[in-house]
C-alpha cells in the first residue's frame, strides 16, 4: 500500500473518530443539561420557534406573577367590604332603634354617638392598605381616600384619591380593571346609593331627635 493512500485512510479514520467523539460529547451535554439544543448550531432551523416559545413562557410567567400580586389586593378588598357590610348592618339596627316613637332624646344622642364611631370605621375601611398602598385610592395610592372629623359637616372629606387606570392582563390576552375607588364604592350622586351620606344623614337626624328624618334616612 502506498504511503499516500495510507495517510489518506488514516486521516479519514481520525476524522471519523473526531466526529464520533463530537457527537458523544453533544449527546452527553444534552443528557446533562436536559436540553436538546444548547447552542444555535444544535438546531438552527428550530431557533426561531424556540425563541417564540421562550417569549410566550416569559409572558405567561409575568401574567402569573401579576395575578398573584393582584390576588392579595382582591382578598384584602373582599375582607374590607365584608367588614363594611357588617358595619352597615349595625347602622340599620341602630336606625331602627332610633326610629321607634318611645325612645328618648338622650337615647337617640347615644345612638348618634355610636353612628359617628361607625362612620369613622367606614372611613378607615376605605383606607385599607396592601403593601403600603391604599387600594381604594385609585392611581393616587399613597394618599388615604378620606379624612374624618366628626365636628365638621359633612364629617368626612371629599374623595382625595384619583380615578383608577390600573389594568392587568388576563391569560386570555384581555386586559381587566384591577379595582374600584372608594368614591365609586362608598359614594354616589344618587342619595339613595351614597353610603357615607346616608349614614351621616341618619346620625344628624338622631342628633336632631327628628323621627321623620330618622325614618327617611333609615330607608336609604
Amino acid at each position: 500500500m502506498a504511503i499516500g493512500v495510507f495517510d489518506a485512510q488514516t486521516s479519514r479514520f481520525l476524522s471519523d473518530i473526531e466526529r464520533i467523539a463530537s457527537r458523544l460529547e453533544k449527546a452527553q451535554h444534552q443528557i446533562t443539561s436536559g436540553r436538546k439544543i444548547n447552542v444555535v448550531s444544535d438546531g438552527p432551523d428550530q431557533i426561531s420557534h424556540l425563541l417564540a416559545v421562550r417569549s410566550q413562557l416569559a409572558a405567561s410567567e409575568q401574567i402569573h406573577s401579576n395575578l398573584n400580586r393582584v390576588k392579595g389586593e382582591v382578598d384584602a378588598t373582599e375582607a374590607a367590604l365584608s367588614q363594611a357590610v357588617n358595619v352597615l348592618d349595625r347602622v340599620t339596627v341602630l336606625g331602627a332603634q332610633g326610629a321607634t316613637d318611645t325612645i328618648t332624646a338622650d337615647s337617640r344622642l347615644s345612638l348618634a354617638d355610636e353612628l359617628g364611631a361607625l362612620l369613622e370605621q367606614l372611613v378607615n375601611i376605605a383606607a385599607t392598605k396592601v403593601d403600603g398602598r391604599y387600594i381604594f385610592s385609585g392611581d393616587t395610592d399613597t394618599t388615604a381616600p378620606y379624612t374624618v372629623d366628626l365636628g365638621s359637616d359633612p364629617p368626612y372629606s371629599a374623595y382625595q384619591g384619583a380615578a383608577s387606570s390600573r389594568k392587568i392582563e388576563h391569560p386570555s390576552g384581555a386586559r381587566i380593571q384591577v379595582s374600584l375607588t372608594a368614591a365609586e364604592i362608598f359614594e354616589d350622586a344618587d342619595p339613595n346609593q351614597n353610603v357615607l351620606a346616608s349614614v351621616n344623614d341618619l346620625r344628624k337626624a338622631l342628633l336632631a331627635n327628628d323621627s321623620t328624618q330618622i325614618k327617611d334616612a333609615l330607608g336609604r
